[in-house]
């Protein structure tokens, strides 16, 4: 606490205490030499304050950096039979349906999410519906390393899957696992009817599902098992088609990192 004698300098009026060195009383005096305390205390608020901001610009609080896209770049819809093979050639169709989604592009973030579906016949007047869905998040501004990692611990197959005619309840539970030697880190969320892998690779995050439904096409009511159950249950199996879509995100990433085309 100052007290008042302090302020105005004391019995003599013409002394101050020494606030620096916290020592006896010495006459102020004016110009330079007088000044020197309080440039001394100014100086050190100034390198304080070049401190501060060194180690906050590189522990980057304060300061976020751009992440590295990787040379990732949306030209058009990903979704075409070539970009997503081998697992169009092991789905073993001739005509896939190419839905485009939508593309968006802006200052933060670049989007597309699209689909490709193919029907196969199972010979018995029941067919399969596959549909691959592919979606891209090329990060501008912000690293979405921390929310890409959050996403591995709570991925969850049991929500709806598509089929024909609409969307099918998937009751198989999800089982996720990390993929190794893919971009910079990766997970796979696997069930009996539905497969997914995502990829986080520098900015970019880059996701791809397969799901199927089984429908039946003939005439009166679907001749059922022995057991009296639909003989092809609405979601079909696509455990056979889990092998490749790792290999399947690879020939994706490569195509969307390669350069432009003019």
């Amino acid at each position: 606490m100052i007290t008042e004698p302090e302020i105005e300098g004391g019995p003599g009026r013409g002394e101050a205490g020494d606030v620096v060195s916290g020592g006896g009383r010495r006459p102020w005096r004016g110009g330079a030499a007088g000044r020197w305390p309080w440039l001394w205390v100014l100086g050190t608020a100034a390198v304080t304050s070049t401190v501060w901001a060194a180690v906050l610009h590189g522990t980057g609080y304060g300061h976020t950096q751009a992440p590295d896209l990787r040379g990732y770049h949306l030209d058009g819809s990903p979704c075409t039979t070539e970009n997503l093979r081998p697992l169009t050639d092991a789905l073993g169709v001739q005509h896939f349906d190419f839905d485009p989604g939508v593309t968006h592009k802006g200052a933060a973030l670049d989007h597309v999410a699209c689909t490709l579906s193919a029907v196969a016949s199972l010979g018995d007047s029941w067919t399969t519906t596959y549909t691959a869905n592919v979606t891209v998040d090329l990060h501008k501004k912000t690293d979405p390393r921390t929310e890409f990692e959050d996403a591995a611990h709570t991925q969850d197959l049991t929500r709806a899957v598509s089929g024909p005619g609409g969307y099918i309840p998937n009751p198989d539970p999800g089982v996720t696992k990390a993929v190794p030697g893919l971009g910079d880190s990766a997970y796979e969320t696997t069930s009996p009817t539905r497969q997914a892998v995502h990829v986080l690779d520098g900015g970019a995050v880059l996701t791809l599902t397969i799901d199927a439904a089984n429908q039946w096409q003939g005439t009166g009511t679907p001749k059922p098992d022995s057991d009296g159950a639909p003989l092809h249950p609405a979601l079909a199996d696509t455990t056979s088609l889990r092998p490749n879509l790792v290999p399947t995100m690879r020939t994706l990433m490569r195509v969307l990192s390669s350069p432009a085309s003019p």
